[in-house]
């Protein structure tokens, strides 16, 4: 018989803890909330397999409050 089996477990990223950020968790996956009067960001990450090599998909879902456009730089403000 044949398999792939793997005796470590499946990491979790969670947001740091943090007074302006809320963790919630959806169906096991932890999404990060920050809202103000302003905006509105949901963060969570996802590891993939690219080429054979791992790395940490990011998704944002930004929701902008003000009557004003304004050009999102996630560099800016988002450590990984």
């Amino acid at each position: 018989m044949s398999g792939c089996t793997s005796s470590i477990p499946e990491k979790v990223y969670q947001p740091e803890k943090n007074s302006e950020v809320y963790s919630y968790f959806v169906n096991g996956i932890p999404v990060g909330v920050l809202s103000d009067d302003s905006l509105i960001i949901m963060a969570t990450t996802q590891t993939v397999k690219v080429a054979g090599e791992k790395y940490i998909r990011l998704w944002l879902l930004y929701g902008n409050k003000m009557n004003t456009e304004y050009l999102l730089a996630p560099l800016e403000f988002l450590t990984v």
